[in-house]
């Protein structure tokens, strides 16, 4: 659990002063968390990185940083392709800088946001993770040659010279999607790195960005369903085995369902010795909100493994802790569960367990949509190609040709904005199915920058690491060597029936069968919330903050009190979150009330 930051100023090495950097550490720091930098006034480079203290390993007591003569190496997260990276990861990215500058960083895959410094070629790499599972932001200024970057957007707000200033087209995404696709993010002319890319900055402060990951080719194989089971359960036990390195107490969130049971299952059977579990649910709205708990019971209760319920009970008050959350979440998500699974995370910290997995991405790769559901996406949108599907799906908040009418200052085409975000998505990947294809693309954008994301950045507030094992480049790879059969193109039934098949010994034959529900999404319909709404989204109030128009605000407001569905609330919540965040990093207030 860490975050890291720097500056690269080599046309005004003043720029990258110590107290700057400090200011942006301090700015990412948690409470009991202890700083790592490094400064080279000649080449105006600044690198450091916050950490909660770690148990120090054999021969690198820090294993998220190293420091050379010749390379520095500050690191967010794992790098788990092999033993040596596992041991040592930020030491490994060192070694593998110095083999092959030119390549770097070709052959690195795990889940981190990485900053590697050579003083032979004077140049600073930034990298992201070929499935975004950390997270890397960067400003850079053409004229002058700086670059400011962060794991974190708090970190790179932190300097002066990065401007705070909303970009109406991440706004317009945000409130259509709720969340923000790279390379979107909330400021303007700061940018969030794709997954699989590397920025090169070198010694004239030039940037250039570049993919050295890119999806691999469908290329299915003529194996049987067992002898491909048989691989896909050894593969799966290994990459658990790589991310969960050296750890004897690990937690598991479980939803009751299939992808988080096996989880809970190949820890068991990689013999990890103490395994608790936790689970959430919500005894306000729909019955189902807690249907999953007695589901997530059982898988645990099949392992023996100590069971931990989260629940919301009637009476519930969210708005002490929101507050915290919405302050946490720089780079804003537009869904309630941020808060739900920062209470998830919250438990695993009261019981002392440091690292927590689940089975998030799994569905991904052992599953994809139905020529079925394709047809009806077709039906629904009138759209044909796979962008053009991917970009009606991206309508799930405020649809894209509404929002002009929200907002204070719109963009000139706001569904545009979508269309080009899913041209971007789906461009390298190489399969005939187009539900292949939209399945394979959401997993790059929901699933890095909504579902893990969400998770990472409540966990970190709540002191506990979370890493999510089925997210791995090798099994990607496997993934696309599976035909498309086996994973439900033609019968929604088959839907992960590999995965299934491979772990046949740990999923209880009930929780295979059953019906997924989802996770709990609660608006905060019942009043709970309203003192907040008073707060944030009075006339007065959105006036001031300039993102939306108040008229527009009010009706909405009126329209989700007087909707008796399932959905009501969704639009407020998304506007009050908005505000909050506005409230936070534009107005640079402490507390909302």
């Amino acid at each position: 659990m860490s975050a890291i930051c720097g500056i690269h100023s080599p046309g005004d090495p003043g720029r990258a002063a110590p107290e700057i950097l400090e200011r942006m550490l301090a700015a990412l720091a948690l409470n009991g968390e202890t700083t790592r930098s490094f400064v080279d006034p000649k080449s105006g480079l600044a690198l450091g990185r916050v950490a909660r203290p770690e148990p120090a390993r054999p021969g690198d007591p820090s294993p998220e940083w190293h420091e050379s003569d010749h390379v520095v190496v500050a690191l967010e997260g794992i790098v788990a392709s092999d033993p040596e990276h596992r041991a040592a990861p930020a030491r490994s990215v060192a070694r593998t800088l110095e083999a092959d500058e030119t390549g770097f960083p070709a052959g690195l895959h795990g889940q981190f946001g990485l900053a590697a410094w050579s003083s032979v070629s004077r140049t600073l790499r930034l990298a992201r993770d070929p499935l975004g599972a950390g997270d890397l932001y960067w400003f850079h200024d053409p004229a002058t040659g700086l670059a400011v970057f962060s794991s974190e957007l708090k970190g790179l707000v932190g300097h002066p010279a990065v401007p705070r200033r909303v970009d109406p087209e991440a706004l317009a995404a945000l409130l259509a999607i709720g969340y923000l696709p790279a390379p979107l993010c909330p400021f303007r002319d700061v940018h969030k790195m794709f997954a699989g890319e590397v920025v090169e900055l070198d010694r004239r402060g030039r940037a250039a960005a570049r993919r050295y990951w890119t999806m691999p080719a469908y290329a299915p194989r003529r194996a049987g369903g067992d002898e491909l089971a048989a691989e896909a359960r050894q593969l799966v036990l290994d990459r658990f085995a790589c991310v969960v390195d050296g750890q004897e107490r690990i937690g598991v969130f479980l939803s009751g369902g299939v992808d988080s049971t096996i989880a809970l299952g190949v820890l068991d059977l990689i013999g990890i010795p103490e395994l608790p579990s936790f689970a959430f649910g919500s005894r306000i709205g729909p019955a189902r909100y807690a249907e999953d708990l007695a589901w997530a019971k059982r898988a645990a209760d099949a392992r023996g493994a100590p069971f931990h319920p989260v629940v919301i009970e009637p009476g519930h008050d969210p708005v002490p802790r929101l507050e915290e959350v919405w302050r946490h979440f720089d780079d804003p998500v537009l869904s309630p569960n941020a808060y739900t699974r920062f209470l998830l995370a919250e438990a695993a910290h009261r019981d002392d367990v440091p690292m927590c997995v689940g089975g998030s991405t799994a569905g991904s790769l052992f599953g994809t949509n139905s020529d079925e559901s394709v047809a009806k996406m077709i039906r629904k949108s009138g759209a044909t190609s796979p962008p053009a599907l991917l970009a009606h799906r991206f309508n799930r908040i405020f649809p894209f040709d509404e929002i002009g009418d929200l907002l204070a200052e719109p963009p000139e085409s706001p569904g545009r904005i979508g269309l080009d975000l899913a041209e971007r998505y789906c461009a390298d990947i190489d399969t005939d199915s187009v539900g292949e294809v939209i399945k394979l693309a959401m997993l790059r954008i929901a699933g890095a920058e909504k579902s893990t994301a969400t998770q990472n950045r409540s966990a970190r507030l709540a002191g506990v690491n979370v890493r999510h094992p089925f997210r791995d480049v090798a099994i990607l790879e496997f993934s696309r060597t599976i035909p498309i059969d086996l994973k439900g193109r033609r019968d929604p039934e088959q839907s992960k029936h590999l995965l299934k098949r491979a772990f046949r010994d740990v999923l209880p034959a009930e929780i295979a069968a059953r019906e997924k529900i989802g996770y709990p999404s609660y608006y905060w319909t019942g009043g709970e919330i309203d003192s907040l709404a008073e707060t944030l989204l009075s006339p007065r109030a959105v006036e001031r903050a300039g993102l939306f128009r108040p008229d527009r605000v009010q009706q909405i407001l009126d329209e989700d009190r007087a909707s008796g569905k399932k959905s009501a609330g969704k639009r407020t919540w998304a506007l009050l979150t908005m505000q909050a965040w506005h409230a936070f990093y534009i107005e640079g207030r402490e507390s909302l009330v």
